[in-house]
């Protein structure tokens, strides 16, 4: 039986679209600046790529550009099951994800 492993990761800040992981997880808390004057809008999906729809949409985040800040601390279970893709929106915005990863660990080429 595999077991699995988990590790909490920050994605640091980013300022741009990016897929963070092709995996499984939970997302435990996303923070979101604007640049003061432009909205910003960030919305994450279940998807290992670029490839996304409004179907795999996870949650997300809007902050009006002069609110500056604002944070979304999510309840247990907001999960991931094949990779997580944070699309954004806004000049100048910038955001961190902090998740959880799971995996299986591997023993001697296979799954254990």
């Amino acid at each position: 039986m595999a077991k699995k492993t988990v590790k909490y990761i920050s994605s640091g800040i980013l300022s741009a679209s990016k897929t963070l992981e092709a995996c499984s997880g939970e997302i435990l808390q996303i923070e979101l600046w604007t640049d003061g004057k432009n909205n910003a809008e960030l919305i994450i999906y279940d998807s290992p790529s670029d490839l996304v729809s409004a179907d795999t949409a996870i949650c997300g985040l809007a902050v009006p550009g002069a609110s500056i800040y604002k944070s979304l601390s999510l309840p247990k279970k907001t999960g991931f099951e094949i990779g997580l893709r944070c699309e954004l929106s806004g000049e100048g915005a910038k955001y961190i994800i902090i998740y959880k990863r799971f995996w299986k660990e591997k023993v001697g080429g296979g799954e254990k």
